[in-house]
């Protein structure tokens, strides 16, 4: 063009490799002129030819620097958003495909024993809890299809947590026969695609939580140190999240099985009462609640039923729901009215430094078919008569427990022969922008149709209630009540 036309080209960039540096690459600035003609003499061209690598090097390296701390910004955003073991490493997958690298595996390696140094000698095993590509198959199939992973002794996996920091391998036979035992596996990583891999430690608080690796195809440019940094960066960053995750979990497990351990396990029996009840935890987004609920035998045949809410999360909710429950099963059984048995809950409750919980006392003798009921502060009962209208029980809320200074009262009613009593706690009538009231008339629509067994029939109701992603605990309790003949 420059010798046809007269149009000069100018800086024009090109990517060569020398024969006297065959492994460098090096970047060309080249313009090219025409030159003018003298009477019948033919066109030229003239040119230039500059080397500017290191000019352009610095560029690039500038450009990469700016992604990179693109990169971790979108990581502090978008890694950790849940006290979740499996979201977070899915989030770390999602942060790195495809903007770091082609593919990606997040694995927690399962230690026999914590406390133990890691032995290089030994094998090793890994949960992969997270995966993703965006290479054509077989690489799916290689980054998905093991939840269970094991490393021989040897293995670059070993060579990474002996080193103790991140580490960039390429996918050889070497490497692909001493990553698995499984000859298959080694065969299904080399014809994946992946031409190098950068192997990071997830280590937080001094713990070895797992590892992720991070592959590129031969399309990409080679890891750099900067890469590997960045690696090491993303790593660290998960595994804090994870170990967070980890606690969290620790401690959920711990709540919940204090917990389980402070509810009945068996309520009790009484020929004039059939009992049906369910206990719903909240989602897994939530802490343990301080849900309860009880069925007590008194003396002459009378049976009372029990259910109540300490306000609150986690361990200390659960403590005081096992403290207020105990110690309202050993008040009633000496047959105090059932305002003074509130009053001696609101001491210990203040006693204990519970500051606020709400509870529902309910004593029905079958010889009179009367209930006498005590509230502090609790969603009132609910009554399904034979006739199939829903009643509520009990004169007035009450003031919670802990708050001390207000006597309580006992209101009486007469329930017919085959009513069914409702015990419930508030995550079954409240939700995020519904009023209380239609949460309550919805559960006076469901008693309405309680016809069939108690069994089927609260369970039913606790379906069409409360919703799949709930995160509030929820405590139901139907009784129906027969007189004694």
């Amino acid at each position: 063009a420059a010798a046809d036309e007269g149009r000069p080209l100018v800086g024009a960039l090109v990517g060569m490799r020398t024969p006297g540096r065959p492994d460098r690459d090096q970047v060309r600035s080249v313009s090219l002129f025409p030159l003018s003609r003298a009477g019948e003499t033919r066109p030229g061209v003239g040119g230039l030819l500059v080397d500017v690598t290191d000019r352009e090097r610095a560029l690039l390296e500038a450009t990469a620097a700016r992604r990179r701390l693109a990169l971790l910004d979108r990581a502090a955003a978008r890694v950790g958003t849940a006290l979740d073991v499996d979201t977070t490493a899915r989030e770390l997958v999602e942060v790195a495909v495809p903007d770091f690298c082609d593919g990606c595996v997040v694995e927690l390696v399962e230690w026999m024993n914590p406390a133990e140094a890691f032995d290089p000698r030994l094998p090793l095993f890994t949960r992969r809890i997270a995966s993703g590509t965006v290479l054509p198959p077989p690489a799916p199939e290689l980054v998905a299809g093991l939840d269970r992973v094991a490393y021989p002794a040897g293995s670059g996996i070993h060579r990474m947590f002996a080193a103790g920091r991140p580490l960039c391998v390429r996918v050889d036979e070497e490497f692909a026969a001493g990553a698995t035992d499984r000859p298959g596996r080694a065969r299904l990583l080399l014809e994946s695609g992946l031409d190098r891999i950068v192997i990071a430690p997830l280590v937080a608080r001094g713990t070895v939580q797992g590892l992720a690796m991070f592959g590129r195809s031969s399309a990409r440019p080679d890891f750099t140190e900067q890469d590997l940094s960045l690696a090491g960066e993303l790593a660290s960053r998960a595994a804090l999240c994870l170990d967070n995750a980890r606690l969290y979990s620790r401690v959920q497990d711990i709540a919940l099985t204090l917990q389980r351990a402070l509810l009945p396990n068996a309520l009790a029996r009484s020929e004039h009462v059939a009992i049906a009840h369910r206990y719903l935890p909240g989602s897994r987004a939530t802490e343990v609640g301080g849900d309860w609920y009880d069925v007590i035998d008194l003396p002459g045949g009378r049976v009372a039923l029990v259910v109540g809410d300490v306000m609150g999360h986690g361990v200390p909710a659960a403590a005081s729901m096992g403290r207020l429950r105990i110690t309202a099963k050993a008040l009633a059984r000496h047959g105090p009215e059932p305002e003074r048995l509130l009053g001696e809950l609101d001491a210990c409750a203040r006693e204990s430094g519970i500051e606020l919980a709400t509870c529902v006392y309910v004593e029905y003798d079958p010889h009179t078919g009367r209930a006498r009921i005590a509230n502090a502060g609790h969603p009132p009962p609910l009554v399904r008569r034979p006739d199939g209208t829903v009643e509520t029980l009990g004169g007035g809320l009450g003031v919670p427990l802990g708050v001390g200074g207000v006597p309580f009262r006992t209101d009486g009613a007469h329930l017919p022969d085959g009513a069914v009593l409702a015990l419930y706690t508030d995550g079954l009538v409240e939700a995020r922008g519904q009023d209380i009231e239609a949460g309550l008339d919805a559960l006076r629509e469901r008693l309405a149709a309680v016809e069939g067994p108690l069994e089927e029939e609260v369970d039913r109701v606790l379906s069409a209630l409360v919703p799949d992603a709930a995160t509030d605990d929820t405590v139901l309790l139907l009784a129906r009540i027969r007189h004694a003949r």
